[in-house]
């Protein structure tokens, strides 16, 4: 079944996954609302796509949730797409040194919860609609990345709450999706991918956001890439 005709409010939508699916579904015939921190990047989106919405936000702020959400309904969005994510090194043998900032809970876990909290009542009294989240290929895997941990703690936790989220709703209109990537290539934490000399620097968001769409059509409510995408230790027998 072909994804178009929906109205898609995208998180973290001026860089990387976020750009790449706000052009994919323009592509396929849905309309798009876009919001990020940077309004310059938006900006740079508008002149590209002008039939793109653009508002500026931090969803880590109540008061710019609160704006997005009535924005978003004035637009008639039926669709949320939870994808605005950091990450960043953490090593804790250096103890709260190097934890002086957790915005990473913030950013990917804390804001995705309340900005889905405050659009579930809505999007259940529309006859069709859809909430996306954004994890990671990265909590899959046998063999973890320890160097980014609250990354991966983050979205774990954002794993468990798309499951449950989607239990709730089930018998209700509202379709619950979780877009798990690989490594793809993007401006994604760039000290840490220089100090780890990142050889892989993974697929093109493009590509992904091509995967996600395919996912969509198919009907998958847990939307991977292909296995060859994946480090071999991830292991999707019994995920997908």
């Amino acid at each position: 079944m072909k994804f178009s005709g929906q109205t898609i409010l995208i998180t973290g939508a001026t860089s990387g996954i976020g750009y790449a699916l706000a052009e994919e579904f323009l592509a396929a015939g849905n309309n798009i609302l876009a919001c990020g921190r940077r309004a310059d990047r938006l900006e740079a989106l508008r002149k590209k796509h002008p039939e793109i919405l653009c508002m500026p936000c931090d969803v880590t702020c109540a008061e710019d949730r609160e704006r997005l959400f009535t924005w978003a309904k004035e637009h008639r969005a039926n669709a949320l797409f939870n994808n605005a994510g950091i990450q960043r090194n953490v090593d804790f043998k250096k103890g709260l040194e190097d934890f002086n900032n957790p915005r990473e809970l913030t950013v990917n876990t804390e804001s995705v919860i309340l900005l889905t909290a405050l659009f579930v009542p809505y999007l259940m009294t529309l006859e069709k609609a859809f909430i996306f989240t954004t994890t990671s290929g990265l909590t899959y895997m046998r063999e973890t990345r320890a160097n980014v941990p609250m990354y991966l703690v983050s979205k774990a936790a954002i794993h468990s709450f798309t499951v449950l989220l989607r239990c709730q709703l089930s018998g209700t209109g509202v379709r619950v999706m979780e877009v798990v990537p690989p490594i793809v290539d993007t401006e994604f934490n760039p000290e840490g991918r220089a100090l780890r000399k990142m050889e892989n620097r993974g697929i093109p968001a493009e590509q992904f956001a091509k995967y996600v769409m395919e996912g969509l059509e198919s009907g998958l409510e847990t939307i991977f890439a292909k296995d060859e995408d994946y480090p071999r230790t991830l292991d999707l027998r019994g995920i997908i």
